[in-house]
């Protein structure tokens, strides 16, 4: 999961959207060129 490219591609709105996972819990979501920066952890069930 961390460091590679998770991308989503929505047909309907026709938008891309990227999202980055880095090792340091740095999560950055790009949707057509919008960059957002955000944190991310594991959830444990």
């Amino acid at each position: 999961m961390v460091n590679n490219n998770w991308v989503l591609v929505n047909e309907i709105k026709q938008t891309k959207t990227v999202y980055n996972f880095f090792a340091d819990n740095l999560l950055t979501i790009s949707t057509d060129g919008a960059v957002a920066q955000a944190k991310w952890h594991y959830v444990n069930p």
